[in-house]
């Protein structure tokens, strides 16, 4: 009788509800394991051994093939995902490569060397190709400008706000 219930109660239970049914969907808070690799296959970023990746699908916070690949995943599913480098961080340009005057620059920047620029997300480090004269060209693309990417992609927790 125990065990007719329990079947009676598990088959009137509504498919959202079961959890292995659940898939991610636009405004979703997702934590994910991924490892990105460039078409030599060296790995160019990754979270596996590490805490999980999480982010809110639709907020832009990620490339957009990354997150598209991620709509429609269940809990534990396992995805491999291509993204071409136009997709990903751009074709390399050389009118990225900006001129700035040596007086705008901290006094021990080198030709070689990395300066910081202040970005939407903070700081970042940009290189120093070139110092002629009174002034430093630096390169605003990129680093990974012109690379083809691939990730392996798992969708560890969906986290939904209760409505």
């Amino acid at each position: 009788m125990k065990r007719l219930v329990l079947v009676l109660l598990f088959c009137s239970l509504p498919a959202q509800a079961l959890w292995w049914s659940k898939k991610a969907k636009k405004g979703d808070l997702v934590q994910v394991e991924y490892k990105g690799t460039l078409n030599n296959g060296s790995v160019f970023d990754s979270n596996i051994g590490t805490k999980p990746f999480m982010f809110k699908i639709g907020a832009r916070e990620v490339l957009p093939k990354f997150e598209e690949a991620i709509i429609g995943m269940k809990l534990e599913e396992s995805k491999k995902v291509f993204v071409p480098a136009k997709e990903a961080y751009g074709i390399y340009s050389q009118g990225r490569i900006i001129k700035v005057p040596l007086t705008k620059l901290p006094p021990d920047i080198e030709e070689g060397g990395k300066v910081n620029v202040k970005q939407p997300s903070g700081y970042l480090p940009f290189p120093v190709k070139k110092i002629d004269g009174d002034f430093a060209f630096i390169d605003m693309n990129h680093p990974l400008a012109d690379e083809d990417l691939s990730f392996e992609i798992k969708l560890l927790d969906i986290i939904r706000k209760k409505s």
